[in-house]
């Protein structure tokens, strides 16, 4: 998943192009998917994995409709979740066979994960306490993370270092495209096509 930091950056910078949307709940909708324990996930994202998230699946199953802003802003961050995996980082190319297995069963730890994935896990875990205070202070989202539950603020750490899976400047205007988003074309397309490649409705409706 994106950290919470990039999804409140997403989600201001969103906002401050609708302000037509309730802002308190559009950023709870906004960090809705991430409130459970890593293992659960999956469930809240409607896929396999948030790596997976499918927002085509989560329109069918909440009344097939954004109509609120706390709709918009959850089907905005599955989307975001996505689109990080798939547009920004090839997750595809990092998982190996065994690794599907992994995450495919990670509820009951049947599988282990391979030496490669854990390593990258550790390097996106680094990366996300690198970027962590650059994003908080260009995005200007502090007064979002003084409201987090404490739990949470926990694991927003800042440290000094180098980056090891993200080029800082591709992620920065992948946040900044991904607050540029056509919600209401993009629902009304995965509506009609289920199916759609999310790359490609980016790629339209950005």
């Amino acid at each position: 998943m994106a950290s919470f930091s990039m999804h409140l950056a997403v989600a201001k910078l969103y906002l401050k192009a609708h302000p037509e949307e309730n802002e308190e709940e559009f950023i709870k909708g906004t960090l809705e998917p991430d409130m459970v324990p890593s293992i659960k996930k999956g469930s809240t994202h409607y896929g396999l994995h948030s790596a997976w998230a499918n927002p085509a699946k989560y329109l069918q199953e909440n009344g097939r409709s954004i109509e609120n802003s706390r709709k918009r802003g959850y089907f905005l961050h599955l989307i975001t979740d996505y689109l990080f995996y798939h547009k920004l980082i090839d997750i595809d190319k990092i998982l190996n066979r065994n690794d599907k297995e992994y995450i495919a069963n990670i509820q009951n730890n049947s599988v282990s994960p391979s030496k490669n994935l854990a390593e990258w896990v550790n390097n996106q875990r680094n990366d996300f306490s690198v970027l962590e205070g650059e994003i908080e202070d260009k995005y200007e989202i502090q007064d979002y993370i003084d409201k987090l539950p404490e739990k949470i603020k926990k694991v927003m750490t800042r440290t000094e270092g180098e980056l090891k899976v993200f080029e800082r400047d591709s992620l920065f205007i992948f946040l900044e495209d991904m607050a540029e988003i056509d919600l209401d074309k993009m629902a009304k397309e995965l509506l009609k096509n289920p199916e759609a490649d999310l790359i490609n409705l980016y790629i339209k409706y950005c």
